[in-house]
C-alpha cells in the first residue's frame, strides 16, 4: 500500500498512471495469497487462490512473479513502476539462423540475436520495495 501511495503522489496523468507494474518474488506472492482481502470473494471478483496468483489489476498493478530480483540475506528487493517512466526500445529485430556445424560432426546449432533495452527516465515513477522474507 505504501508503494501505491508513493506512485499516486507522483501525480501522473490518467493514461500514464493506468500502466502500473510490480515485480515480486514467490515468497511475496504467497504472503499476499494468505491475506483474506486478496482471496475472499467478498473483497475480490477474481479468485486468487484458484489460480495461485495475484490477479492483474489488484491495487491497480499488473503483477509479475519472478526469481530474478536481487536478494541480500533475508531481504528481496522488489520493483514497482509506471510503464512510460521506464520505456522499452528495440534497436534491431531478432535475427535467427539454424546451421550445421561441420567441426562438431554436423551437429545442428540454433543462433538468435537482437538488440534491446530499457531505461528509467522518471525517478518518481519507479519504487524499490525491500521485502523481509524471514517473516
Amino acid at each position: 500500500l505504501d508503494t501505491k501511495e508513493l506512485l499516486d503522489s507522483a501525480d501522473f496523468d490518467e493514461e500514464m498512471d493506468s500502466q502500473r507494474w510490480i515485480a515480486v518474488g514467490e515468497h511475496e506472492i504467497r504472503n499476499l495469497l494468505e491475506l483474506e482481502r486478496v482471496t475472499s470473494a467478498d473483497f475480490a471478483t477474481m479468485r486468487a487462490l484458484m489460480s495461485g496468483k495475484v490477479p492483474d489489476g489488484y491495487l491497480g498493478f499488473n503483477w509479475i512473479n519472478t526469481t530474478r530480483l536481487p536478494k541480500v540475506k533475508n531481504v528481496r528487493y522488489c520493483l514497482a513502476w509506471i510503464q512510460p517512466c521506464v520505456p522499452f526500445g528495440m534497436a534491431e529485430e531478432i535475427t535467427a539462423r539454424i546451421d550445421e556445424r561441420p567441426d562438431l560432426q554436423y551437429t545442428v546449432q540454433a543462433y538468435a540475436e537482437m538488440s534491446l533495452g530499457a531505461v528509467r527516465i522518471e525517478d518518481v515513477g519507479v519504487v524499490e520495495i525491500a521485502c523481509d522474507e524471514s517473516v
